[in-house]
């Protein structure tokens, strides 16, 4: 970061990490300098590319807004598109929500999709460095912008961050909100370690 960083005059910085890239979790990045964390210098969000980036919609405020909770999510890493969330089966249908499925979910008019559980950020990287997963079907399917894992999460770190997450959301920027969570979460000493406060990322201008 440190050639590019006196050329940065925002605070907001959105990633668009190319092929294994995408596997880092930036905000764990230090300045050797002064031994601050990424996360602590800006509001962090990702973007696959700067052109799905440039045809986002701004994120809003989840404030007021109607809430579904769905959970016990699994990842696929053979095929990605068959990556699912567990829901109730009924009437003929398995209850596995798949991310193939996904692509036709009328997500245009949700102001933020949380995917809190383990690994729902996992994807593969196809031809031309596209993002093949639960994060290129919430794409496609219209997402102002979503928080997704990069990896399995521990119980009690991912319950603290997403309540801090979703009480600053009502008053701040989505990109603030969760820096102040990942600050709550390492402020505990049992959650010091980055595998605790660095699982999630948000996606979104």
């Amino acid at each position: 970061m440190a050639p590019a960083r006196s050329s940065i005059k925002s605070r907001r910085l959105v990633i668009i990490p190319n092929a294994d890239l995408y596997q880092i979790p930036f905000e764990v990045l230090q300045n050797p300098e002064n031994g601050r964390f990424l996360y602590e210098e800006f509001e962090l969000s990702y973007a696959p590319s700067a052109t799905i980036l440039l045809g986002m919609k701004p994120p809003r405020s989840p404030k007021g807004g109607r809430l579904l909770a769905v959970a016990d999510p699994e990842f696929n890493g053979l095929q990605p598109l068959l990556s699912h969330l567990k829901l109730t089966p009924g009437d003929g249908d398995d209850g596995r929500l798949t991310a193939a499925e996904m692509f036709g979910l009328p997500l245009d008019r949700a102001n933020l999709v949380v995917l809190s559980a383990c690994q729902t950020g996992m994807a593969s990287v196809g031809n031309g460095d596209e993002l093949v997963g639960m994060i290129r079907a919430l794409l496609f399917a219209g997402a102002r912008s979503f928080v997704l894992s990069r990896w399995k999460v521990d119980a009690a770190s991912t319950s603290l961050w997403m309540r801090t997450f979703h009480a600053e959301a009502q008053s701040q920027p989505v990109g603030e909100a969760a820096r102040r969570a990942i600050a709550a979460v390492r402020s505990n000493p049992a959650f010091a370690d980055p595998h605790y406060w660095a699982p999630f990322m948000l996606v979104g201008r």
